[in-house]
């Protein structure tokens, strides 16, 4: 009688690590293919050569010297720096709630080319307006920051291609 148990539960703890492996599997394989669509996106960038121009020097120098970047290879120059190229850098310095218009200025006034008017949102109670930075100042690739009426970063974003 105890051999039929024992064979019982080793059938179920078997059945059991199979439909744990079986489950684990499916839940990868769902996985995968959400998240691959998004990779692959990423790393299909445009030619941008096709829509702009590159950098100049004195831009690619200001940028490195005002966002402190030094040890990268965008500003070696080794090869074409377009404006979008430095968007991560440029996106990830400010903290939103808590960078103000005076932090942007301070890196990206010079680069500044348009600030919408003040909109406000009833139903949010909101006030806030967005001012467009362009590092090569053909207005095609540009970084745009939301800010609130207190002047601190609400949104920002720095987009290209189908982002």
């Amino acid at each position: 009688m105890n051999k039929q148990i024992a064979t019982g539960q080793t059938r179920m703890n078997g059945m059991s690590r199979r439909f744990f492996i079986a489950n684990l599997a499916l839940l990868l394989a769902i996985s995968c293919g959400c998240t691959l669509p998004i990779s692959i996106a990423r790393l299909r960038m445009p030619d941008l050569s096709k829509y702009t121009t590159p950098l100049d020097s004195e831009t690619i120098q200001d940028i490195c010297m005002n966002f402190e970047i030094k040890d990268n290879r965008l500003c070696i120059q080794d090869r074409p720096v377009y404006a979008p190229d430095f968007f991560p850098i440029i996106l990830s310095t400010f903290e939103r709630g808590v960078s103000t218009r005076d932090d942007v200025k301070a890196k990206l006034g010079r680069y500044e080319y348009g600030c919408e008017p003040p909109t406000y949102e009833p139903s949010s109670e909101l006030t806030y307006y967005r001012c467009a930075y362009d590092l090569n100042g053909d207005r095609v690739f540009f970084v745009g920051i939301w800010y609130l009426d207190n002047d601190v970063v609400w949104r920002m974003t720095g987009t290209i291609g189908d982002d």
